[in-house]
């Protein structure tokens, strides 16, 4: 337990100590914590807790302007309330909405994004279109990642390093669920050092990829490898990480996505946005390793609409295939091209969206500061026969500011940054470059009202923001707007 020292006698006294009259639950917060208010009127985050509903807690710590606490009993419940198919539901730190009816969680996930845009953003007159969500919210995810702690596997516990122990994961598609249950029944013949193990699935190929991640010195164990491939026929690869010191996983790590904070990273220029771009990935760099294939192939192919894509053990890749799709198709709307234009991809990662707005583009140059990516791009490109697309090694914010300084003039600029948005070099990069149209795909939705905020005084008028409800059952939103260039810079 935690709390402040400058705070209340009152409330210090209640640490760890249930309040005595149930609490009205007002709101749910960016993280969708429950929003109450204590006797004093501190606010009080409550996870589990749903607006309208009378809950009891128990307060666990206490800062200077709020409190965080524990749901203790719902003494009357929100008609929103569902009873979450995961039995380890309350325990796993990866789900944090599965309490909350779907069509409930889209409202909400609306809600927050016009809140950003308003509080945030003072953008009060920007249209915030209904989230375009799943008709079957489960089984959606194409990766997960395991952690291994003395002798035990699972995911991380809410906020902690703290295992919840794997049973099962309703996020997971039937393939995928299996061989994860697989790879806990191997749980006592795992080799000491070993840290990690993800599993990555083409849903569209079915073909499957495991990752072993593990302490400095581990060389692998192809005894284990080919234990798994004679199990799971799908089975394309097993690939081996072993690296130069502790893991940088964020604390509420969850298959493969720290804190999702795009995978709890947060997300600048440089070295952060390198750790950040491969949030859903593993940067082999976090523990110093590269990839050692010890069964078959270091990669899985997968299928989004007609394209192909390699995916290896370090390329980061939409964990939502479907969505990704339904996110791509609104950025190809959004960027409105006719079949000449020259696009620019300022984090084109390992060129997913620009290969997806090339076959409508003249020409598409990508950006990006990771170099792996950079070779999972151009591999990308060429397996799909795509000639106008290029891509080139370097930081958003020290390529764009160059690029303009040369005379560069894209007519569409794609901005999918890291979670910490665009750094201001490249927004002052983007409106030097003047192009017609801007295409901003965003994970955080108060960094996307910081962000279009600076770009409406640089003379670009926002048109609606899509939200993409990437992320079923847990609080994140991802977003997809336009904006247009105002010739005589006016709003």
């Amino acid at each position: 337990m935690e709390y402040d020292y400058d705070s209340s006698p009152l409330l210090c006294s209640t640490v760890g100590l249930t309040v005595d009259s149930a609490i009205t639950i007002i709101g749910l917060n960016h993280e969708g914590a429950g929003i109450g208010h204590l006797q004093d009127g501190r606010v009080i985050f409550v996870p589990g807790a749903l607006p309208g509903e009378q809950v009891l807690v128990e307060v666990v710590s206490v800062k200077r302007n709020y409190a965080r606490g524990r749901l203790v009993e719902v003494v009357e419940a929100s008609p929103d309330r569902v009873l979450p198919p995961c039995p380890e539901a309350a325990s796993c730190g990866g789900c944090d909405l599965q309490h909350l009816d779907y069509r409930a969680q889209l409202h909400w996930k609306r809600r927050l994004v016009i809140d950003a845009l308003q509080r945030l953003g003072h953008l009060r007159d920007i249209p915030v279109l209904p989230v375009l969500g799943m008709a079957n919210p489960w089984g959606y995810r194409n990766k997960v990642r395991l952690h291994v702690r003395r002798g035990r596997l699972g995911f991380y516990r809410p906020g902690s390093h703290e295992l919840a122990p794997f049973s099962c994961c309703p996020l997971l598609p039937p393939g995928l669920l299996k061989a994860a249950r697989a790879i806990v029944r191997l749980l006592p013949e795992l080799p000491p050092g070993l840290q990690h193990v993800t599993l990555r699935q083409g849903l569209a190929t079915g073909e499957l990829l495991v990752v072993l991640e593990a302490l400095p010195g581990w060389q692998g164990d192809r005894e284990l490898a080919e234990k798994l491939a004679g199990r799971f026929p799908e089975l394309v690869g097993v690939v081996s990480l072993a690296g130069g010191g502790r893991s940088r996983s964020g604390p509420k790590d969850f298959a493969g996505e720290p804190a999702l904070e795009c995978s709890g990273w947060v997300k600048t220029g440089g070295k952060e946005a390198r750790r950040a771009r491969y949030q859903e990935g593993f940067v082999p760099r976090r523990l110093g390793g590269r990839p050692f294939t010890l069964y078959g192939r270091d990669y899985l192919e997968e299928r989004l609409g007609d394209l192909r894509f390699y995916i290896s053990a370090t390329t980061f890749f939409q964990v939502n295939s479907a969505q990704a799709e339904v996110l791509y198709n609104k950025a190809a709307t959004f960027a409105g091209l006719q079949g000449g234009e020259e696009v620019l991809d300022a984090y084109c990662g390992s060129g997913a969206i620009a290969l997806w707005l090339s076959r409508q583009a003249g020409r598409v140059e990508g950006v990006e500061v990771v170099p792996e990516a950079i070779v999972d791009a151009r591999r990308n490109s060429i397996l799909n026969n795509l000639a106008n697309v290029h891509f080139r090694t370097g930081a958003a914010e020290a390529v764009l500011p160059r690029l303009a300084g040369k005379g560069y003039r894209p007519e569409v600029i794609i901005l999918d940054p890291p979670r910490a948005g665009c750094d201001r070099r490249v927004l002052a990069a983007v409106a030097t470059m003047e192009p017609r149209r801007v295409v901003y795909i965003s994970c955080n939705p108060s960094t996307l009202a910081r962000d279009l905020a600076h770009l409406r005084e640089a003379g670009f008028k926002p048109g609606p923001v899509q939200p993409v409800d990437m992320f079923p059952h847990t609080h994140h939103v991802e977003c997809c707007c336009f904006l247009v260039k105002e010739r005589n810079n006016s709003r």
